[in-house]
């Protein structure tokens, strides 16, 4: 039987860890503008007098930046990749949350399904679940093969599952399971870092670390995410990715 609670309770650590890491970014960027959006600065140094951020126009002096406020304010090269790694990033965060809804919905369409089949199946004195082949051979729920039961002694539902049914469905379920993990990870690891790694006024990221930033982005870009990413009309490279993903046993 599928647990939902353990893939519920991680899905929403995770997706708090994202939404954190998105908040710190935003306020980096509404600090770097110069917008006024009500919370204390975070990021940028004040000056002792009125803790105003940058270089002050009115008073006409000069308060304490950070690196990455003077590097944004005198390189203009610097600026506009930056700016270019932070629109990919918004991009990327947008279709990792449609995909990330869609994988979900999915993932809940497959385990109904399992369950269904599940609550279709033979049982068992013992009360082990059961299901028979092809070959009317009878297998148990954790794919393991009764070779002391002759399928004939067991007093089968109306309707019940094959065997054949019950493997299929508990591969749909793997792979979905999969595809969702595949995207959290991509957000908090590869998306989440990016939005760290920008967020470091004080060592900021250095123009070819920001091209690192926009390569990662792109290349490990699962297949549900680029699929979004391209309805954006946005260009991304094949998905090329070697993390492996531990998968719930059912």
């Amino acid at each position: 039987m599928v647990v939902l609670s353990d893939v519920e309770k991680e899905q929403a650590r995770l997706a708090a860890t994202f939404k954190r890491k998105a908040q710190d970014f935003d306020d980096l960027q509404n600090e770097i503008a110069g917008r006024d959006n009500g919370r204390a600065a975070r990021f940028f140094k004040s000056d002792k007098a009125g803790g105003r951020l940058g270089k002050s126009r009115d008073a006409g002096h000069d308060e304490a930046l950070t690196l990455l406020q003077q590097l944004l304010m005198d390189d203009p090269e610097y600026a506009a990749l930056y700016n270019e790694t932070f629109e990919l990033l918004a991009d990327a965060e947008s279709a990792t949350e449609i995909a990330l809804e869609k994988a979900n919905q999915r993932l809940s369409q497959e385990i109904e399904a399992f369950n269904e089949t599940l609550d279709s199946a033979a049982r068992l004195d013992d009360g082990r679940v059961v299901f028979r082949d092809a070959q009317g051979r009878v297998w148990t729920s954790a794919h393991e093969q009764l070779t002391d039961i002759d399928a004939d002694a067991v007093d089968w539902p109306h309707g019940a599952s094959s065997y054949e049914e019950f493997k299929r469905q508990s591969e749909a379920v793997d792979t979905a399971q999969k595809n969702v993990d595949a995207i959290l990870h991509y957000q908090v690891n590869v998306l989440g870092a990016a939005r760290d790694r920008m967020s470091d006024a004080d060592d900021p990221p250095s123009k070819e670390e920001l091209q690192d930033i926009q390569d990662a982005i792109r290349e490990q870009m699962p297949p549900q995410v680029r699929a979004e990413f391209e309805g954006a009309n946005i260009e991304t490279p094949a998905f090329s990715s070697n993390t492996n993903f531990d998968i719930p046993t059912l």
